[in-house]
């Protein structure tokens, strides 16, 4: 199955661009009810945007069900919404996750899953013709700069001159 469960990170951070709409690259994505409520019982950047969202289905999930992924991932420290993630994960056999949190990413590379953040979507953006090659550059120095998420600079840096080498086909 092809199911991609996205956490609240990329979201909040591609709200905060004004590039949410990058999240239409994956026609169906899937969240938990708990990670869904951290957005929208705030004012949250994307509270809005996720609302209106037609490709983002919401579960729930049940703390039997956080509760058997929780005892399988004990050593890494993940709150509840985390935890809500990787059992929907589970529960629809996805081997993907959209997160900026890393000790969620963590946890999901133990278990094989793949993950991808904010940055990794905006690369997807490029790879897939709907940034160019500029705005892809700046809204990765907007990632940096802007938004909440925080990004090395020696990572930004690198991603950017490896950037600047590839040509697209």
């Amino acid at each position: 199955m092809n199911d991609i469960v996205i956490d609240a990170g990329p979201i909040i951070h591609l709200s905060q661009l004004k590039l949410f709409n990058l999240l239409e690259l994956f026609p169906l994505l899937h969240t938990s009810a708990e990670v869904w409520n951290e957005i929208t019982r705030f004012d949250l950047p994307g509270k809005k945007e996720v609302e209106k969202a037609e490709n983002i289905k919401v579960h729930r999930v049940s703390e039997k069900e956080k509760s058997a992924i929780r005892h399988k991932v004990k050593i890494f420290r993940l709150q509840s919404p985390d935890l809500s993630l990787l059992a929907l994960c589970l529960k629809l056999a996805g081997q993907k996750i959209l997160t900026d949190d890393l000790e969620l990413r963590k946890t999901a590379e133990s278990l094989g899953w793949e993950t991808y953040g904010s940055l990794g979507i905006i690369l997807r953006a490029y790879k897939k013709n709907r940034l160019s090659l500029s705005e892809t550059k700046e809204s990765l120095n907007n990632l940096f700069n802007i938004s909440s998420l925080y990004l090395s600079p020696k990572l930004l840096n690198r991603v950017l001159v490896e950037l600047s080498k590839e040509k697209k086909p």
